[in-house]
């Protein structure tokens, strides 16, 4: 996440917007996605940057998930 041009965020809030945190609360269960990771501009896997990145990248634009 941060990087490519996919609308992440987009993505993130039509998710919440539609009711998916609530409907797995409904279910007794945690609200829980995993997107893939990938830096296109990498030759190999380097998966800690990656992480470094997409953490990053969810604290910036969607202060309001928790990442655990």
């Amino acid at each position: 996440m941060g990087t490519g041009a996919a609308k992440k965020k987009e993505y993130l809030d039509a998710l919440i917007d539609g009711g998916f945190i609530e409907n797995a609360h409904n279910f007794g269960i945690p609200a829980i996605t995993c997107l893939e990771l990938h830096i296109p501009s990498h030759t190999g896997p380097n998966f800690d940057e990656e992480i470094r990145i997409s953490i990053d990248w969810v604290k910036q634009n969607l202060p309001h998930v928790r990442l655990s």
